[in-house]
């Protein structure tokens, strides 16, 4: 159910004309099935060219999304990387 209510409030914000949206700690509290579909949905958007601003601390869930990556501690930028989806 929250993973519904989560993609639903991802989807309004792109559909309300939103050139970024900021998602704070998008995988907490969400079951596997819930985080699937959480990906295909983030797939789609990247896809389509929206810009999505994601923190996490699951860096393998952001390293199948992301096309750039920045690891913080305090504040600074300790490590990054990217890669583009062909």
């Amino acid at each position: 159910m929250f993973g519904n209510i989560l993609k639903l409030g991802i989807v309004q914000a792109f559909m309300e004309g939103q050139e970024l949206v900021v998602l704070d700690e998008l995988t907490k509290g969400l079951d596997t099935a819930s985080l699937d579909q959480l990906k295909l949905l983030l797939q789609d958007l990247r896809i389509k060219r929206h810009t999505v601003l994601v923190t996490a601390y699951d860096e393998r869930f952001i390293g199948e999304l992301a096309d750039e990556v920045y690891r913080l501690d305090r504040g600074r930028i300790v490590d990054s990387w990217s890669h583009r989806a062909t």
